[in-house]
């Protein structure tokens, strides 16, 4: 009975307590990587600031060592960040424009080159180049990265497609989504939503075009339609989605806008982000559920220590 009561008070007392995270945003104008509250979009503090040395900074990216890596597209530098002691250091220093972060399944990171047709890898132990990893003749100026299940997509901005590859050798697949389609019109953020639809932001007309991707192809060209009509002077750079809702970073002094329930409305903003970069959702503390577990743990071992005491 008694050890019965502490799991119903340890299950009360952890559930309660909701995971949270910060949204980080990159702004290219002032070379700064912004905070804010992933709830509520409240402005908290500039995390990376002008001074630090950052210079045109795009794709972010958590690396398995935990620390934030920064594509600093103006200065060809790939920056290492450390929360605990708020360090900012070279990680890399590259020949190419990096834009955009993520890492393979092998915990090396690969870098898509702005100006170039490629995408690099680096060693992720000392930062050292490893050559191409991947690159196809449809590949003009690679930006946004996916790595979902075991295919790598990419935005190939001056194509304006969308691209495929396999995630472990890099190996093309395939055109996944085609220019034009749907209106594409140099896509840049790319997303796959909790619909396990496609989704792609088109910076030149200045939407968010949803596309079917239930058996991991694009549909008919005809059939996809503008989802997000973003203000017109503003152009959608990159795409993220917190539960149901879609965040989408703009240029010229949007800031992040959420779009919810059907309808597009402003959500973090700053004056000094004028050309947003990309977004990140960062969690400094465990979610719930493992918060869950570790009271669940403590609590048993509470409660059997208690009962052998008794007995």
């Amino acid at each position: 009975m008694i050890l019965r009561r502490l799991l119903t008070l340890a299950l009360l007392t952890f559930a309660a307590c909701p995971g949270w995270a910060d949204l980080f945003v990159s702004s290219q104008n002032t070379n700064t990587i912004f905070r804010f509250d992933e709830a509520t979009g409240a402005f908290i503090e500039k995390l990376i600031g002008p001074s630090a040395g950052l210079n045109s900074p795009v794709g972010m990216r958590i690396g398995p060592d935990g620390k934030l890596y920064i594509a600093n597209q103006g200065s060809g530098v790939i920056n290492k960040y450390d929360f605990g002691s708020g360090t900012l250091s070279v990680f890399a220093s590259t020949t190419i424009a990096p834009t955009d972060i993520q890492f393979l399944a092998n915990g090396n990171m690969i870098v898509s080159d702005f100006f170039g047709t490629t995408i690099q890898q680096y060693d992720i132990t000392n930062g050292n180049s490893l050559g191409t990893f991947a690159t196809d003749a449809g590949l003009v100026q690679p930006t946004n990265m996916l790595i979902a299940g075991n295919n790598l997509y990419v935005s190939s901005l001056g194509a304006g497609s969308v691209l495929r590859f396999n995630a472990t050798t890099g190996a093309f697949i395939d055109t996944y989504v085609a220019a034009g389609s749907g209106g594409l019109a140099f896509p840049a953020g790319i997303q796959f939503g909790p619909d396990n639809n496609f989704y792609v932001s088109s910076l030149l007309t200045h939407q968010v075009i949803r596309y079917d991707a239930s058996d991991a192809a694009p549909i008919d060209p005809l059939a996809p339609t503008p989802f997000v009509a973003a203000p017109t002077d503003s152009f959608p750079s990159d795409l993220l989605f917190v539960g149901n809702d879609l965040l989408i970073a703009t240029t010229g002094g949007f800031g992040v806008l959420k779009y919810s329930g059907g309808s597009l409305s402003p959500f973090a903003s700053h004056p000094d982000l004028l050309i947003a970069g990309q977004m990140l959702l960062y969690s400094p503390i465990p979610e719930a559920s493992s918060l869950v577990l570790a009271g669940l743990g403590t609590t048993m071992a509470l409660g059997l220590g208690f009962l052998r005491r008794r007995a």
